[in-house]
């Protein structure tokens, strides 16, 4: 299961334990709310997100640049703006842009649905993103989200389906579904991620290109500080090992979700309403304690 990539290899420098900071504060994150779920391209130079207001339930992508000045205000792509877009996770190698909506999946169909399923588009050579295709085979009939792919093609995602673990007739939980054909996109029947993972609380999930740990927000459980909190397993002799709490500052009392893991190693992102408003928080990587592998290699 483990994949070795440079990209992915933690740098050097130290960095201090307590780092943490609003990620594009006035650009990126605004006093105004509404954004959440981030995704950096490998290089580091582009970073897609959602704007949610004024309706949590009216989602849409947008992309900030890096410039000589700074980040650059956000673009709503010109794949998104219309539906219920959420939760844009790009392809380890920054060619394919994976997402949930519940935009229609028959293109002569203009009615908006009530449920999420994974879409993704690839990125064409001039930069800009190809008309979303529907991923058949792993959409169920029930809210299908927050999709993270690995280098080798695995997808992992969030569904509400039957033969899910938790006390609720069709919980929440982390699903996993290896590739097909990746090109195509097709996968196989997704399979649940297990009992290490699932309670029936998940929310987000998040999962390094090589698959050697996973980040999930889940909301509600009973050790959680109060809303959605992250939890972090790791990947031994090929299984899941049980999920474990994170500590603060990761965590806080209000809702922290929407995990990632910078490309270059350095960077948990994180979404949080810490300060009464949704904004995207940086934390130093070393706040992931007990890491259990030495620095300069990958997680």
């Amino acid at each position: 299961m483990r994949i070795s990539l440079t990209a992915f290899v933690l740098a050097s420098a130290p960095v201090a334990a307590h780092a943490q900071s609003i990620f594009g504060p006035g650009v990126i994150s605004t006093p105004d709310s509404g954004e959440a779920f981030g995704s950096l391209t490998p290089d580091g130079k582009e970073f897609y997100f959602t704007i949610h207001r004024p309706d949590f339930s009216r989602h849409r992508i947008v992309v900030s640049r890096l410039t000589s000045a700074g980040w650059s205000a956000p673009q709503t792509l010109s794949i998104s703006g219309a539906y219920n877009d959420r939760e844009p996770k790009l392809s380890p190698d920054g060619k394919r842009l994976y997402f949930s909506s519940n935009r229609p999946v028959a293109a002569a169909d203009t009615t908006r649905r009530r449920d999420l399923d994974l879409w993704f588009s690839d990125r064409r050579s001039d930069g800009s993103w190809a008309p979303p295709t529907h991923i058949e085979g792993v959409n169920g009939p029930t809210n299908d989200f927050s999709p993270s792919v690995t280098a080798s093609g695995v997808l992992y995602f969030i569904s509400k389906r039957s033969g899910g673990i938790g006390q609720d007739s069709l919980p929440y939980n982390v699903w996993r579904a290896e590739p097909i054909d990746l090109v195509a996109g097709r996968w196989k029947p997704p399979a649940n991620a297990g009992a290490a993972i699932n309670a029936g609380f998940e929310t987000n999930v998040y999962v390094t290109p090589n698959e050697s740990m996973m980040l999930v927000s889940r909301d509600g459980a009973p050790d959680s500080f109060g809303g959605d909190d992250i939890y972090l397993s790791r990947c031994a002799g090929g299984a899941w090992q049980p999920m474990k709490h994170l500590r603060a500052p990761i965590n806080s009392k209000q809702y922290d979700y929407g995990p990632l893991i910078a490309p270059d190693g350095r960077s948990l992102f994180v979404t949080s309403h810490r300060t009464g408003n949704g904004d995207i928080y940086r934390f130093s990587i070393d706040l992931l304690e007990n890491r259990g592998h030495q620095r300069g290699r990958t997680p």
